[in-house]
């Protein structure tokens, strides 16, 4: 159970864009609503996000995308780019990225890297087109927005789980969770996976995407071709089985930790490869397919409550106070515990065991603070103040909690 920091990724479009002219600027809408970014040049390597020259976002709207572009805002000088209120006043060959964004329920949004789309023209590589308006407009005539493949499932207050497949992103995230200080341990986490423990060395061990990712296409090309069909029956089944729990596990979480989602819909991948996997930051957490379609809701409603905690911890308290090792600790360990009220037991189905050694959440490492938090949860006054009581136990401790202990 891992997270993933939501880093910059090129899927070619393999269809044709008809040429940028001017148009009039539409509102913006969360339903259909895109972001449209302008490179002067691509990345060497996908983990970096791009410089942009000029950002937008428009209407996706009779099969047309209209963009009104601004100069980008350089967010207190991070790299986190956003929209200034200045309109772009400039021209010439670029590259464009389009980047689809994830509303939140207080109305604002965040670029969704791994869903981005680089113009290619023919399909092939990513083409420059002459730009020399801040108001274009693009024809989406055979282009396939946003997903391949997703099976939508909401709650009566509207909370959303979608189930989706996404190859080229379960192909990234091989990459990614193959880097150092992985706190599974990599042979553990390479024999889980499948992948011969020699070759997720070489993919832990090399500098960049580009070194690894012909064989990388390979692997993950013959794993689909073998489960392609399966995977997309649990895309079905899985939403299928979540839609009989759903309304109770939003109500008892969001009572439980005194907040409402943060997001009015969580993106589940349904991998080839990934038992589960968290975003700390974000909307998107991973599920292995396959499952009985009962027993795979602890996983997934396991990730989805783990990077709840995560954002709710991130509101109250900053990395400052709490290093993000310290937050995904106690976000592992507090996502157990919520799981194990005794309204939800039941939706976990007859097969709901914990990990070896009573462990809430798998992790060695995290085995003595579970043994100081479990108490320190069933006593607490409100959530925020056992998360608080949680990050000074865990500081004291004075441990790397994402150090694993396994090799």
């Amino acid at each position: 159970m891992r997270n993933f920091i939501r880093i910059s990724a090129f899927m070619l479009i393999m269809t044709s864009l008809l040429t940028a002219c001017v148009t009039s600027h539409k509102t913006v809408t969360p339903e259909t609503s895109v972001s449209f970014w302008l490179l002067t040049s691509l990345p060497e390597d996908f983990r970096l996000q791009p410089t942009p020259t000029a950002i937008g976002w428009g209407n996706i709207e009779n099969n047309s995308l209209s963009v009104n572009l601004v100069e980008p805002y350089n967010f207190e000088g991070r790299g986190w780019w956003a929209l200034s209120n200045r309109p772009w006043a400039g021209e010439g060959d670029y590259y464009i990225l389009f980047v689809p964004l994830t509303w939140n329920q207080n109305g604002s949004f965040t670029w969704e890297f791994w869903e981005a789309k680089i113009y290619t023209g023919d399909g092939s590589v990513p083409l420059k087109v002459n730009i020399k308006s801040e108001q274009i407009k693009f024809s989406l005539a055979q282009f396939n927005w946003p997903f391949k493949y997703a099976v939508t499932k909401k709650t009566e207050t509207g909370f959303h789980i979608t189930f989706m497949e996404n190859k080229i992103r379960d192909q990234q995230l091989i990459f990614y969770i193959f880097r150092p200080n992985e706190p599974a341990g990599l042979a553990h986490r390479a024999a889980f996976m499948g992948i011969d423990y020699d070759f997720a060395r070489r993919i832990q061990n090399v500098y960049s995407y580009s070194e690894i990712r012909e064989e990388l296409d390979a692997l993950v090309d013959e794993r689909y071709r073998i489960v392609g069909e399966d995977l997309k029956k649990s895309i079905n089944d899985y939403a299928a089985s979540w839609d009989l729990i759903i309304d109770r596990f939003s109500s008892v979480v969001c009572e439980i930790t005194q907040h409402d989602w943060f997001y009015d819909n969580y993106e589940v991948l349904v991998s080839a490869f990934h038992l589960g996997i968290s975003s700390w930051h974000a909307n998107n957490v991973t599920r292995l397919y396959g499952d009985d379609p009962v027993k795979q809701r602890y996983i997934t409603a396991f990730e989805i409550v783990l990077s709840h905690v995560f954002h709710i911890s991130r509101k109250y308290f900053s990395e400052a106070e709490a290093p993000d090792h310290i937050i995904w600790a106690i976000s592992e360990i507090s996502a157990a515990l919520i799981l194990k009220d005794s309204r939800l037991l039941e939706l976990w189905g007859d097969g709901y065991i914990l990990h070896a050694n009573n462990s809430l959440t798998g992790y060695p490492q995290l085995l003595e603070l579970e043994e100081i938090l479990i108490p320190v949860y069933a006593n607490r006054s409100d959530f925020i103040d056992f998360l608080s009581e949680s990050i000074m136990l865990a500081k004291e401790m004075n441990t790397n909690f994402l150090m694993p202990l396994l090799p």
